[in-house]
Formats: C-alpha cells, sequence, structure tokens
C-alpha cells in the first residue's frame, strides 16, 4: 500500500531544516525526495509528520502569546500545502501507467518541469509567454491570477484577429502598440480603467520576459495609460442600519445580508469572508478574533470581530452564514438593498451585456461584492486611527488606502483634526 510520509533529516535545535519526503509501497518502492518547506525541530511533530498546530509548555499547558499563535498560523499554512503535495503524489503514483517510479519522477512532482514545446525555449509570443508565466508559478498561484491571465488573453488574441496581427512578439510592446490596443477596447466599450489595468498586467509579463533574458522594447517603461478617477460607492452607517433592520422575506435574502453586514464590519474580500467558519475564531482577553490567509495577497491575519459581526454570530448559534457563490451573493445583495430602500439615485457604472457603463443608477443596482471592503475602509477613515484600518484591509501603504476610498489631503486633514477633537 502506498504511503507518503514527511520527515526532517539530521535535526538540530533552533535550526531551519528542510522538510523530505519518503514515497513508499510495500518493498517495490521506497524513495526519497526534498520538499519546498521548511521549519525547524521545535515545531515539529515527529509522530503526524506535520508541524504543531499546537504549543505547549513544560507543564503540558497550551501556550496562547501572540507570537505563538502566529507561528501556529504560518505552521497550519504549510501543513496546508504539504497535505496538498501528499494527496498530489498518491494521486499521481496510483494512476501512473507508463512512466519509471524513482527519485526523478518524485523530484519531477514536486518541482515540475515547464514544458511548452518540442525545445523547451522560451517563449518571445506574448500570449504564449502568458502561460509560460502562470506555468512558473505552479501549485502557488492564485485563483486571481489564473483568472486575470485568462481573460487578458482572451483580449489580446481578439486584438491580434481585428489587427490581421499573426504573432505579437514580447519586443513589440512598446508605445505604438498602446495606443492601437488602447483603440480596440474602446471600440469593444472596455471602461477605461480596465483597459489601463490590462496595460499594466502586460507590462508585468514583459518585465517577467525581460528577466528571463528575452528582449523587450525601449519604449516599454514608458508605457502609461490614464487612469479615469472612478465614483466610490459604499454603504453609510445609516444605510447599513437600514439593511440591518429590514426584514427579508425569504431565508436566503436573510443569509445574503448578514454576509453584507460582515463584509462591511471586516473590510475583507469575498474570496476570504464568504470561506469564514466557526473553527478559525478563537478568544484573547474576552474578544474573539479570526485567524485566516488573505487568498489574494497570502498575508496572514489575525482580524478582531466588530460587535455588529458578534450579533450575527450570536443570532446564528456561533456560525457564520451559508456559504454562497459570488455569483449568488452579487445577484442577492442587490436585492436585499432594493428591500431596505437604498435606492437614491447616484453617479456609476455597472454591468450591461458584459460591458461597465457610466451612467446615473438607483444605489442598489450598483451594490457588488466589492462594497463591504470599501464600506469598510471609507466609514471607519477618520473614526479610528489609519494604521488599524490598514491592519484589517492589508493595504501596504497610506496612499493606496487614501486612493482607495478617494480621500485627498485636505479630507485626511480633516479627518485628523476630528479625530484630535474626539480626544479632548
Amino acid at each position: 500500500m502506498v504511503k507518503v510520509k514527511f520527515l526532517l533529516r539530521n535535526p538540530k535545535a533552533g535550526r531551519e531544516l528542510p522538510i523530505h519526503i519518503r514515497l513508499t509501497d510495500g518493498r517495490k518502492v521506497d524513495i526519497w525526495g526534498k520538499t519546498k518547506e521548511s521549519t525547524t525541530q521545535d515545531n515539529w511533530d515527529a509522530n503526524t509528520g506535520f508541524l504543531l498546530e499546537e504549543i505547549k509548555d513544560d507543564r503540558g499547558r497550551i501556550k496562547r502569546s501572540a507570537e505563538v499563535k502566529n507561528q501556529i498560523i504560518k505552521n497550519k499554512e504549510v501543513n496546508r500545502r504539504l497535505l496538498e503535495l501528499k494527496n498530489l503524489i498518491e494521486d499521481s503514483y496510483k494512476s501512473n501507467k507508463t512512466e519509471k517510479i524513482n527519485s526523478d519522477w518524485l523530484k519531477n512532482i514536486i518541482n515540475p518541469k515547464i514544458e511548452l514545446n518540442p525545445t523547451n525555449d522560451i517563449p518571445n509570443e506574448l500570449v504564449k509567454y502568458i502561460d509560460y508565466y502562470v506555468k512558473q508559478k505552479g501549485l502557488g498561484i492564485s485563483k486571481a491570477l489564473t483568472t486575470k491571465s485568462n481573460a487578458v488573453k482572451k483580449i489580446l488574441e481578439r486584438f491580434k484577429k481585428v489587427n490581421k496581427i499573426s504573432e505579437l512578439l514580447i519586443e513589440d510592446i512598446n508605445n505604438n502598440f498602446k495606443v492601437e490596443f488602447e483603440k480596440f477596447c474602446q471600440n469593444e466599450k472596455y471602461a477605461q480603467n480596465y483597459t489601463a489595468r490590462n496595460i499594466k498586467f502586460i507590462k508585468t509579463i514583459c518585465y517577467d520576459a525581460e528577466s528571463n533574458g528575452l528582449k523587450v522594447h525601449f519604449q516599454l517603461k514608458k508605457i502609461n495609460s490614464k487612469i479615469e478617477k472612478s465614483e466610490i460607492i459604499y454603504l453609510n452607517f445609516n444605510e447599513l442600519e437600514q439593511i440591518e433592520k429590514y426584514k427579508q422575506p425569504h431565508e436566503y435574502l436573510d443569509n445574503a445580508r448578514d454576509w453584507l453586514i460582515i463584509s462591511c464590519y471586516t473590510g475583507q474580500r469575498v474570496s476570504d469572508f464568504m470561506n469564514f467558519r466557526k473553527e478559525m475564531l478563537r478568544k484573547e482577553k474576552e474578544m474573539i478574533f479570526i485567524d485566516f490567509t488573505q487568498q489574494k495577497t497570502g498575508k496572514i491575519m489575525s482580524l478582531a470581530l466588530h460587535p455588529k459581526v458578534l450579533q450575527i454570530l450570536k443570532k446564528r448559534n456561533g456560525n457564520f452564514p451559508r456559504k454562497i457563490s459570488d455569483q449568488k451573493y452579487n445577484e442577492y445583495i442587490k436585492l436585499v438593498c432594493k428591500n431596505a430602500e437604498i435606492t437614491e439615485e447616484i453617479k456609476g457604472s455597472k454591468e450591461i451585456n458584459k460591458r461597465k457603463v457610466k451612467g446615473n443608477y438607483p444605489k442598489y443596482e450598483l451594490v457588488t461584492s466589492h462594497i463591504g471592503r470599501r464600506s469598510f475602509a471609507s466609514n471607519f477613515f477618520g473614526e479610528i486611527p489609519t494604521p488599524l484600518i490598514m491592519v484589517a484591509t492589508g493595504h501596504s501603504t497610506e496612499r493606496m488606502l487614501l486612493n482607495y476610498i478617494g480621500k485627498t489631503n485636505t479630507q485626511q486633514s480633516i479627518a485628523l483634526a476630528e479625530y484630535f477633537e474626539k480626544l479632548s
């Protein structure tokens, strides 16, 4: 019977060591390999073959310091990746019918070789290089990056067809390409900011190609696409209170409403909050925290829960609402806000026939899964210190946060003055 086990070889206290892997199948197979992960002996459980998810002192009591809790979060993340690798190896072994099972076979599963064409050369055609870029990321690639890559590839393929371009080379990405690409996207009714973000992504691909030895155009660094100022759509505290108080006519809308409130008081992306579970909660000094890793950024988060979120958990006997798809969530929260009479007409853009169209719309029509994150940052700006907002939202710099919520330097100064007034 096939067995996959993780081990530390020649462990020494306090030293960071690579985690090895051993694959056995009775007397038929016994091979070793080295994973990409590492840890110390103090964090290793030799009995389970995984990192510790509970650390105890000499008296057998569970340690609960902030440092230990952060370490446990990291250990759990490593264990998740090890478990994924274990399942991949077992599945590959069971389904293998042609390849010889040896250390090279195991090494190739841990670090898969990239084979894009018979000569194994790095492609210099832009669309093909995007495939190469994605494969380089391996198992660590995020769902968001995969989606983005596929979307840009499709747009570039249509661009090539319309402009009768057989091959769009990495070194062809210059200012002339930018002008023609923007013109194409405008004819396709894409929003200017969406086009600008795609041009930025294309530049990222080209810089990666350059790092791999491919030639890029000398104009690449100077390529810029204008970002238009967009309307900042968020739900203020009064509107959130309206939404909370309105009794929704159906259970599925009540479920979506609770998720909406949770998102507005945690500031997290739908890819993160929709995966919140009771098991992620912990109590420290009479406060409730939720520990998780942001899917988009990979940041390890330990977030204190707002009383509004705790009210929802209490209502649901300690559980989070039922998980639903992003598509259904976006559909339901529009109905939730419409029922709660969030109907003020405002400027914004909404999707019509898969394109963003600017205009004046009832506010509920502009509500999407992203509104919770923006509402959190906008509502609490000036209410609590900016660095604390950044801890929750995960913004790396204050400038990024201010751009995100559309605050000017003057508004920032006013918010600071109002904050001082509250302290006096």
